[in-house]
């Protein structure tokens, strides 16, 4: 998601925030489809859940339960939570971290008892945050959000890095420096600006009614 300067804790609180929320919306589905819907559409592919659960649980426990089979126990909203793994997709898995030195696992009566690293928690905030999206509604309320900026030449790097992640996060863009949504976007607005230290150029509207933006307004307006 381009270059930016290391996250803040008040930014790795939003995006830890996010992540647990997406899998406790998928903790009260209680179906493992749902799961792997939610678990998706918060930033984390299959490839990377231990890693993931393991960022928000602190302490995570997994043991056989049977012969291809591993079961994930840790603590997400304040109560047990349970992932099952293929056994060797798991073994692997943790292999590859561990090489990586992404956490740090040992033996226990229990089974593995897996902590993160900091390395491992940078990369999974990184993980996070290079798919952060803006929240899709089921209906459009009428409102537009507008976002503007007007960041002087010098910081021009930090520009460009800005309106690679507006598109990313799921804005569309009017013009150079003026992008648009249908749904409620501040939070991911305010964060991609503070990656990239250009908050203080950028201004959040929302508005009933905008016209005149020819074409481009009328290909995202058909849309809705």
């Amino acid at each position: 998601m381009g270059r930016y300067k290391k996250l803040k804790k008040q930014e790795e609180q939003f995006l830890l925030n996010r992540l647990r929320n997406e899998w406790e919306a998928a903790e009260r589905a209680q179906k493992l489809h749902t799961i792997a819907t939610v678990a998706k559409q918060g930033g984390v592919v299959l490839a990377k859940s231990i890693l993931a659960f393991t960022v928000i649980a602190g302490v995570l426990t997994v043991a056989a339960v049977a012969p291809n089979a591993f079961s994930a126990y840790g603590k997400l909203i304040g109560k047990p939570s349970r992932r099952f793994y293929e056994k060797s997709v798991f073994k692997e898995e943790l292999r590859r971290m561990r090489k990586q030195g992404f956490v740090q696992a040992r033996n226990t009566p229990s089974g593995y008892e897996i902590r993160i690293t900091p390395k491992g928690k940078t990369r999974a905030l990184r993980d996070i945050a290079s798919n952060l999206a803006i929240k899709k509604q089921q209906k459009w309320d009428g409102t537009w959000w507008l976002v503007t900026f007007d960041i002087p030449r010098r910081h021009n790097a930090a520009r460009n890095g800005l309106r690679e992640n507006l598109k990313r996060i799921g804005m569309e863009p009017l013009q150079a420096s003026v992008f648009i949504s249908r749904y409620p976007c501040a939070e991911e607005v305010w964060f991609t600006a503070r990656l990239f230290c250009v908050a203080h150029y950028v201004t959040i509207a929302h508005i009933n009614s905008l016209e005149g933006y020819g074409e481009r307004m009328f290909e995202i307006t058909k849309e809705v």
